[in-house]
């Protein structure tokens, strides 16, 4: 595994023809290694809100958080993702990802 393709730790601009809420999840769903990436707090209506990516590089998947933050007064949203919280091999269902997303969080 090479650390510097795992999306951790970086800080990136959302970007795109419309900036909005999900802008950064449409980025992010552009690298070829993530396999799922999801809010699980969009509690916030400037749209802060935090979530998970599921990435796999070789046959090892890796779930990392990120969180948004409004640019506000400038356009945009500013993306922070981090560490990687949970690594697995295999294939996971939906609702065990969730599982795990609510375990870390919890």
């Amino acid at each position: 595994m090479n650390a510097r393709q795992l999306l951790i730790n970086r800080e990136f601009q959302a970007k795109g023809e419309r900036i909005g809420w999900y802008s950064s999840l449409h980025n992010m769903r552009e690298y070829k290694s993530v396999e799922r990436a999801d809010f699980y707090n969009t509690m916030s209506s400037a749209g802060d809100w935090s979530g998970y990516l599921v990435q796999k590089i070789g046959d090892v998947r890796y779930m990392i958080l990120f969180s948004q933050e409004n640019n506000w007064p400038r356009n945009g949203y500013t993306v922070y993702t981090g560490e990687v919280v949970v690594r697995w091999t295999g294939k996971l269902t939906e609702e065990e990802i969730l599982q795990i997303v609510d375990n870390v969080i919890s």
